[in-house]
């Protein structure tokens, strides 16, 4: 699943969401450097928490993943 971040009309980032079954991962989360700083990220992780309190034993599993 692939969602645009809105701002005022116009797209300023996204969040890609692979599920699999009743469970998923968050891919990846991006905001426009033209609008860090906004608090656009914070809001766009709190709407992926909301789909994810839908779900009667949480939906994804968050990981962090060091490279």
């Amino acid at each position: 699943m692939t969602y645009r971040i809105i701002q005022d009309g116009k797209s300023v980032g996204g969040v890609v969401i692979k599920v699999d079954g009743e469970r998923g991962d968050l891919d990846l989360l991006f905001v426009s450097p033209k609008v860090h700083s906004k608090g656009i990220g914070y809001a766009a992780w709190c709407a992926v928490e909301q789909i994810d309190a839908q779900f009667p034993d949480g939906m994804f599993r968050f990981e962090k993943r060091m490279k």
